[in-house]
């Protein structure tokens, strides 16, 4: 017998006594038959089986769903009907009554942990064990189950039990679960109840051996009106061991696992000790019963993080005019918060935290003041780590560039950060740069053998980098997030996506482009904002052939790539005739196949390679190999760029597509000049818009270009500074009335950078309009009132322009993306005098309910239309999994609503599609006119679906349009500024507030 078998041995007996002690302790041991079919069992052989063995810990929160808005406190409750939900309201009331009046809860054990489905969870780590006969899963506090995968049947004389009895089966490596049998006196997290009639089933899998995805369905014909479900993931953690519970002190740290962290600058204990575990003693405090006492607790659970509010006992509250300072108690942590005077804005610092036993790497004396921040990681079972340098001017509420820069063999992270200028060139232009890590100083020795570290490193700083005013400090080893999930890639069979497959809850509160994991109100430190569009590599020798190899595997990640003396190994050039990655298409979670299919090879990156001698056979290899991949001229042009003698290679169709080809001298090393004009000449000019499944290639302005191309004009409102950058057209004449298109900007996404995306101003070149985009004091903007401050300001716009630039005010028309399309939207129905049309693209959210009641006063008042062009990607949000337009809906809503005040009468039909990643679900036809648009060589029927939709009058009018965009997640197609304008140049607002209709 090996050492795995005396192991796993001693495993299965501690567990069998385990389980048996825990039978005896509480009830009479009962004999349960197993349920065989006729014949023998059948075993799965060793080598079919999944290689899960080990500790696995849990990513995310503790919460069911991770994809909702986590919200501290509130559990998220299971689907109840109005029974259930009443019996689970008044629990959760009494339960806060009973720890208001200090009587906290007793999970002695975790035995809320231990039950079937929170046990998936993962409150605490997992260690898996699989043999032929059945999966073991053993929690530390004592939770323990077993997936038998023999063939057996459930019991016919099955005894119902905290975590049911599951069997299971395998479909290839996913193990498929079916579990049943449960005690009805079991809760949910947060206290919901279930019925005895309760069942479970699973489908497990790994989509690249680090990580594991349960996709868990809970149905309960008693107490549900559907299917609750949800898609958990744990992470692998080999050098991680089973800690024995102690639910006298149930907040152990496990290894990395979330547990105290040093504050900012501390050093760590001295070699290496481990920190005492601290506990609490209250009993001098007071508990504050004041009728904001559940604020406090929310506000500090919302600072704290996985923290259920209710355990939360507030003491010690001060107030003053300008502040909030009170203590929060729990059973092993002081936490001393500050607030705004209405509890808003709270940060709170544990008094009690020891030192961590692994405090921040201390700072390298650099050249700039902000320290250089290491994160950890682990990728395929090994302890990995990156750094990270912030710019001091790094924007706090938008979207900020990222480069990725990789040292070369011999060097470490932190050396190259101070010796190859990038540090300093991020400083001063405002970027954040981050500097993955060869492990031991050298990078693989194998074609592509760091494509998934580097992977790994963008996936997690894409949201675990924090601004410089937060004190940033290293976080513990944890899982990649971000883009790893949505880039698919491991997708189960079948897996579920809600009972009716629609991509959208009623309101589309996390729309905003790419800020799902970077926005932060809840007072904690916040973190870097990034998006997809603004991601950047560069490296040096080795690390720039590491570089290279990513890029050519992961065509779709970064906009442009910049290396010097990089020579890829010839095997990695194979990987361009696979199916390339379509993380754009997967970005909100959806599973529809692309219609464009691309191979790796065809994804452009815009590429500078420089040499320190003449380019070998293996470094013209690599030139010739992006030559192809971007289309360019085989005619290269020679100039000298930022002093750098270079051919450039361009792509007629698109300036964005081209390779840089500099012969640098042999002396030259990588240093600030050349970080310099890569950033300046390069990176700065180029983006990878979300606007097809791998990314369009696009052209940048930098922000000095735009403020001295544009007309930048300020407007205050209630004391708030706004402004917005005005374009003429070159044939605009002083006194010449022209018509004038407002733009507004997503959130995060400044005007300065939305234009860029949007390009309505070319537009209104060719067409000879003026273009106005937006930009307020915060990152988005507030569509709930028809009066707010960016109501008024989107009217003081309109009337600066039409005194400043002779706006035609027949002529307005308004478009905006995301948190932009909202404003559009409401500003349109509820101040339509104001706007000939307007076009909301990229999200639309119910309006609330002073908006609707504008709404009301204003038809009341006068039967108003407003032409409305409504753009949306069927991979986005509001679409089903499968890029379908859901049944019901935020689209469905906004459908019904313009559709109404316009006077749309065509209906609309709804069917049921069969998916092939969910249960079948109701999905909308519209009813208007079908109209194909924007054909060519990828999309032969046209990517534009245009429904048409005209009014219920005498001379019918198209006053709705609904685009449905092919492929198109969260960002605009190209032509989609033209598509726009072409629609509303058809009308005009008269003087009296009707509309003349111009079109053919």
């Amino acid at each position: 017998m090996n050492m795995y078998a005396i192991g796993r041995a001693t495993k299965l007996c501690l567990l069998a006594l385990t389980v048996g002690m825990s039978v005896t302790a509480n009830e009479p041991a009962l004999p349960q038959t197993a349920n065989f079919p006729r014949g023998t069992p059948k075993f799965p052989s060793w080598p079919h089986l999944a290689d899960w063995n080990g500790i696995w810990e849990r990513g995310g929160d503790i919460v069911w769903d991770d994809s909702l808005p986590y919200i501290p406190g509130e559990p998220q409750a299971p689907p109840y009907n109005e029974q259930y939900m009443k019996e689970y309201q008044a629990r959760r009331e009494k339960m806060r009554a009973e720890n208001l009046a200090g009587h906290a809860r007793n999970l002695r054990g975790g035995d809320l942990y231990a039950t079937m489905p929170a046990m998936m969870i993962m409150l605490f780590p997992m260690d898996i064990e699989i043999n032929p006969r059945e999966v073991v899963l053993m929690t530390s506090n004592g939770g323990a189950r077993e997936i038998y995968t023999d063939g057996r049947l459930h019991p016919a004389d099955a005894l119902p039990s905290k975590k049911g009895h599951s069997i299971g089966h395998w479909e290839g490596k996913t193990l498929i679960v079916d579990t049943c049998c449960f005690k009805d006196d079991t809760r949910f997290p947060g206290g919901g109840a279930h019925s005895d009639a309760m069942h479970i089933t699973e489908r497990l899998w790994s989509p690249d051996g680090h990580s594991l995805k349960d996709a868990i369905a809970v149905e309960d014909p008693k107490a549900f009106t559907k299917p609750w479900t949800t898609v958990k993931t744990y992470y692998r953690r080999p050098d991680w061991e089973q800690v024995e519970y102690d639910p006298e002190e149930n907040t152990r740290d496990f290894p990395g696992a979330g547990g105290p962290q040093a504050a900012p600058g501390a050093q760590a204990a001295p070699g290496g000790a481990a920190h005492a575990v601290l506990r609490v003693q209250h009993d001098d405090d007071k508990p504050y019963a004041g009728r904001d006492a559940g604020s406090l607790q929310k506000a500090t659970a919302f600072a704290v993080g996985n923290l259920a509010w209710e355990t939360v006992k507030i003491v010690n509250v001060e107030r003053s005019s300008s502040t909030l300072k009170w203590v929060g108690l729990t059973r092993s942590a002081r936490w001393g918060c500050t607030a705004a005077p209405d509890a808003t804005k709270a940060y709170c610092e544990n008094a009690l935290a020891p030192m961590a036993a692994s405090a921040p790497v201390a700072p390298v004396k650099a050249a700039t003041d902000g320290p250089l921040v290491r994160n950890r990681l682990s990728v395929d079972g090994r302890d990995r780590s990156y750094y990270y340098y912030v710019s001091s001017k790094a924007d706090k509420k938008g979207f900020n560039f990222i480069v990725y820069a990789l040292h070369d063999n011999g060097q470490t992270a932190e050396e190259f950060a101070e010796n190859s200028g990038w540090k300093k060139v991020a400083e001063k232009n405002g970027f954040v740069v981050v500097f993955p890590e060869a492990a031991e100083s050298s990078w693989a020795a194998n074609s592509g053998g760091e494509d998934r570290y580097l992977k790994a490193v963008y996936d997690d700083a894409s949201t675990h980098m924090q601004l410089p005013a937060a004190g940033a400090v290293a976080q513990n080893f944890g899982p990649p997030r971000g883009g790893a999930d949505a880039a698919g890639g491991g997708a189960p069979p079948r897996e579920g996506a809600g009972p009716a497959g629609a991509g959208g809850r009623d309101r589309e509160g996390a729309n905003a482009e790419g800020e799902g994991n970077n926005r932060r109100d809840d007072g904690r430190p916040p973190r870097v904002m990034t998006w997809f569009p603004f991601q950047y590599l560069t490296g040096v020798g080795a690390g720039g052939r590491v570089a290279q190899e990513f890029a050519i595997d992961y065509p779709g990640v970064y906009a442009a790539v910049a290396t010097l003396n990089a020579t890829p190994f010839n095997a990695q050039y194979a990987n361009g005739n696979e199916p390339a990655q379509g993380y754009f298409q997967q970005m909100r979670m959806k599973n529809a196949p692309p219609v464009w299919k691309q191979l790796k090879k065809d994804v452009p990156v815009a590429v500078w390679l420089f040499n320190s001698h003449q380019p070998s056979a293996a470094e013209t290899k690599l030139a010739d190999y992006w030559k192809h991949v971007d289309r360019v001229s085989n005619d290269g042009s020679e100039t000298t760029l930022a002093g750098f003698s270079t051919v450039t290679y361009k792509n007629s169709a698109n300036a964005a597509q081209q390779v840089r080809v500099s012969t640098i001298p042999t002396s030259s090393k990588p240093d600030e000049a050349m970080a310099s004009a890569i950033w300046s000449d390069f990176f700065s000019h180029v983006a990878r818009w979300t606007s097809s499944p791998n990314g369009d290639l696009g052209t940048l302005l930098t922000q000095a270009e735009v403020n001295d191309s544009f007309d930048v004009r300020p407007i205050t409102v209630d004391g708030k500074p706004y402004k917005y950058y005005l374009k003429r057209p070159s044939s605009y004449e002083k006194g010449k009335s022209l018509p004038l298109v407002i733009a507004a900007h997503g959130h995060g996404y400044p005007a300065w950078l939305y234009l860029s995306q949007i390009k309505m101003h070319e537009v209104g070149e060719k067409e000879g309009f003026l273009t106005a985009y937006l930009e307020g004091p915060g990152p988005g903007w507030e569509f709930k009132s028809p009066d707010g401050a960016d109501a008024q300001f989107v009217q003081k716009v309109i009337a600066d322009a039409e005194q400043a630039y002779g706006a035609d005010p027949g002529r307005i028309y308004m478009q905006g993306f995301s948190l932009g399309s909202g404003l559009s939207y409401m500003m349109g129905i509820t101040h339509p005098r104001l706007f000939a049309a307007v076009s909301p693209n990229s999200g639309i959210g119910p309006m609330s309910k002073e908006v609707e009641a504008r709404v009301a006063d204003v038809k009341a008042q006068s039967d108003f239309r407003i032409p409305m062009m409504m753009v949306y990607g069927n991979v986005d949000s509001g679409g089903s999994v499968d890029g379908k337009i859901p049944a019901q809906g935020v689209i469905r809503g906004a459908f019904d609503e313009i559709k109404a005040y316009n006077h749309s009468t065509a209906p609309d039909r709804t069917e049921l599609f069969d998916s092939d990643n969910s249960e079948p679900y109701e999905v909308l036809l519209p009813g208007g006119k079908l109209v194909r648009g924007a054909a060519d060589k990828r999309y032969p029927k046209g990517r534009f679906e245009i429904y048409q939709y005209t009014s219920a009058d005498p001379k019918p009018l198209n006053l709705f349009s609904f685009v449905w965009v092919e492929d198109m997640a969260h960002g605009g197609d190209p032509r989609q500024a033209q598509l726009e304008w072409d629609y509303f140049k058809q009308w005009r607002r008269n003087a009296d507030g009707s509309l003349s209709y111009t079109g053919h």
